[in-house]
């Protein structure tokens, strides 16, 4: 049984970046007791941010969308459209998702629209992300093999 279950903030994340968190972990978790296993890691988010002149709730997404999914849903928030879900509770899912609306209504995690600002975002339009989950099952069956994906993974912001 593992010592310990853990999960990383993304803001903890994107302060610090993944080696210098997972340092500060192993700490931690060294202080409890001897750990002689790897990090496993049951479940990793990619994403992108980005802004578009596009609406999106104009894709059609049986027609513009290429997946292999059975399953497609359309979400509504706040009385505007908020984005997609594809193929969630499965190995890999994905959300297209209107990001300012959710840290303004709901995840108050406004640090992030400060790293959007230094970026160069107009805070005139909308921020959409595109968000992968990709579970334990997907992800490679080598803890280390995962960790190490993970560790190259640095972030970048940008906006064109």
């Amino acid at each position: 049984m593992p010592m310990a279950y853990v999960q990383i903030s993304s803001e903890y994340l994107s302060s610090v970046g993944v080696e210098q968190a997972e340092k500060s972990l192993r700490y931690i978790v060294d202080t409890l007791g001897m750990v002689n296993e790897p990090a496993n890691i049951s479940r990793v988010d990619l994403f992108v941010d980005f802004s578009a002149e596009l609406r999106m709730d104009t894709f059609d997404p049986l027609h513009d969308w290429v997946t292999r999914t059975q399953s497609i849903d359309l979400h509504y928030r706040h009385n505007q459209f908020s984005g997609w879900s594809f193929g969630m509770g499965g190995d890999i899912g994905a959300r297209l998702y209107n990001k300012r609306l959710e840290i303004e209504k709901k995840s108050k995690k406004f640090y992030i629209m400060e790293l959007w600002l230094a970026a160069g975002w107009n805070t005139d339009n909308q921020v959409w992300r595109m968000e992968f989950e990709a579970s334990a099952k997907c992800l490679n069956s080598s803890a280390s093999a995962s960790w190490t994906i993970c560790c190259n993974c640095k972030p970048r912001f940008g906006f064109i």
